[in-house]
C-alpha cells in the first residue's frame, strides 16, 4: 500500500489547516483531542455528529424508508438496536447505511471547519474513526493517526464500553490494521502508557506550522 504523499495542500498562507484525526479504537483519540484544544486547535467528534443525526426525526424517516421497516424509537430517534439487527453481518445492508450516513456527516464536518476558519482559528481537527472508510481524507490537509499497543487498546475498550475482552477483540478485528492506518497517514502519534504524547504532538504541530 502506497503511503499518502501529499499534505498541507496549497490553499493560501492564511487558510485554516484542516487536520483529520483517526486511528484504531482504544488508541486514545479523545485524549489527543483534548491536547489539541489546549493548544488552540478545536476538534469535532464525528461520533457525536452521528449521534445528533440519529436524533433527527427526518433522518429516521430516511432510514426507515431505505430499509423498509420502522426504525424509530419511542423518543423519535433511531432505534439503534433494531438497526443493528438489520446491518450486523450483512455487508450490503451495512454499505447502504454507510451511503446514507456519510454524506450528511461529511457536510456537517465541512461546515464546522468553515466556521472555524471564519472565526479566525489557524487550525481545526475532526476526529473521524472511519475517515478512510468514508473517503473523507481528501477533505483534510494532513492526517494524524493515533495508535497504541494492542493489549493496551483492548484494556481501554473493555473499561470504556463495559464489554468483555472477547467482544472487544472482535471489534478490533473488524477494523483496519495499524499498518493500514500508518501507511495512509501523514503523521503517527504513539499514545501508549510509556509514550509521551504531549511532546510528540507538539513536535507534529510544529511540523504543520502550528505553534
Amino acid at each position: 500500500m502506497e503511503k499518502r504523499k501529499l499534505y498541507l495542500r496549497k490553499r493560501g498562507a492564511a487558510a485554516l489547516i484542516r487536520i483529520g484525526l483517526t486511528g484504531p479504537s482504544g488508541s486514545g483519540k479523545g485524549y489527543i483531542s483534548s491536547l489539541l484544544a489546549k493548544r488552540g486547535v478545536p476538534t469535532l467528534d464525528c461520533d457525536r455528529v452521528v449521534h445528533t443525526l440519529y436524533q433527527d426525526e427526518s433522518f429516521v424517516q430516511v432510514l426507515s424508508m431505505a430499509f423498509g421497516v420502522d426504525l424509530s424509537a419511542p423518543d423519535g430517534s433511531v432505534n439503534r438496536k433494531r438497526l443493528g439487527e438489520i446491518v450486523y453481518n450483512d455487508p450490503e445492508a451495512m454499505k447502504k447505511l454507510a451511503n446514507l450516513v456519510y454524506p450528511p456527516v461529511r457536510q456537517r464536518c465541512l461546515g464546522y471547519l468553515e466556521k472555524a476558519e471564519e472565526v479566525g482559528y489557524s487550525a481545526a481537527a475532526v476526529d473521524a474513526p472511519q475517515l478512510f472508510e468514508a473517503g473523507f481524507e481528501k477533505d483534510y490537509d494532513c492526517i494524524l493517526c493515533v495508535t497504541a499497543p494492542e493489549e493496551e487498546r483492548l484494556r481501554r475498550i473493555v473499561l470504556r464500553d463495559g464489554i468483555s475482552a472477547e467482544q472487544a477483540k472482535l471489534r478490533m478485528k473488524n477494523q483496519k490494521t495499524e499498518e493500514e492506518y500508518r501507511m495512509r497517514s501523514d503523521f503517527v502519534l504513539n499514545n501508549g502508557a510509556d509514550d509521551r504524547p504531549e511532546e510528540t504532538l507538539a513536535q507534529i504541530l510544529g511540523k504543520m506550522g502550528i505553534r
